[in-house]
């Protein structure tokens, strides 16, 4: 029993006892036993946190703003970065051709055309929506700070941690190839082919690292000045303070 003229791999799964290790990552809640991500899918931060990206990904396309994701980190970086395909929201069509047409409202309608959702959705999205003779023009996609707010609200509900939300997102355009297994970058269960996903968008999720590099940076430089503001505060209240009872 293994796998044929290969004793390496073979050892490597089958473990004494008779017990097989099928590669899959769990979470015991509840007496209840569910699989979340797979172990060769999971990887760690600079500062050795391990992230299972899949079951980030399941908590983000949750939600009606996003329809696709992959989340991207190292070991090289102490947060993670994310790919985002949107769901567009349609203006609000008014009766009359004014300018306040233009500041309707947004209504949500479906995803763009892609094969099966991340996160392990069962549902399949095909072809583009009917959304009569609205262009592109006509819809609106969420900002990367909506997004971005979006994420740590679910995440804060799902109870994730902080190192698991993105700190940046690219934000597909309308007209992206979608995700299939077609392409490679789904596989054939319909999971993210995160190799081929990697490569696909390098150019971005460098630069998304390159942005989160900057922003970090950009907080601990505030995080400093507030400090060096405190202490010359309290020194300096301190040092009228020992002037005055020393007169």
């Amino acid at each position: 029993l293994g796998y044929w003229n290969d004793t390496e791999r073979t050892r490597e799964v089958f473990k004494p006892g008779g017990w097989y290790a099928t590669g899959d990552i769990g979470e015991l809640r509840n007496g209840e036993l569910r699989v979340i991500d797979r172990k060769k899918s999971i990887f760690k931060l600079a500062q050795g946190e391990f992230v299972s990206p899949e079951q980030c990904e399941g908590v983000y396309v949750a939600s009606p703003l996003i329809a696709d994701c992959f989340v991207h980190g190292d070991a090289t970086r102490a947060f993670v970065v994310a790919v985002v395909r949107v769901v567009h929201q349609r203006k609000q069509q008014h009766n009359n051709s004014s300018s306040d047409g233009d500041n309707g409202t947004a209504a949500p309608i479906a995803a763009g055309a892609h094969d099966i959702g991340t996160g392990g959705s069962d549902v399949a999205v095909e072809g583009t929506p009917d959304i009569g003779t609205s262009s592109v023009e006509d819809t609106v996609a969420p900002t990367e700070e909506e997004v971005l707010v979006e994420m740590r609200t679910l995440a804060a509900a799902a109870q994730l941690p902080a190192y698991c939300v993105p700190v940046a997102v690219h934000i597909l355009p309308p007209d992206e190839e979608p995700w299939t297994s077609a392409n490679g970058l789904l596989t054939a269960s319909h999971k993210l082919s995160r190799r081929h996903l990697r490569q696909r968008y390098a150019h971005h999720l460098l630069l998304l690292q390159t942005r989160g590099d900057a922003r970090r940076d950009g907080a601990l430089d505030a995080t400093t000045t507030t400090v060096k503001a405190l202490l010359a505060e309290v020194l300096g209240d301190s040092s009228g303070g020992s002037g005055g009872s020393g007169g």
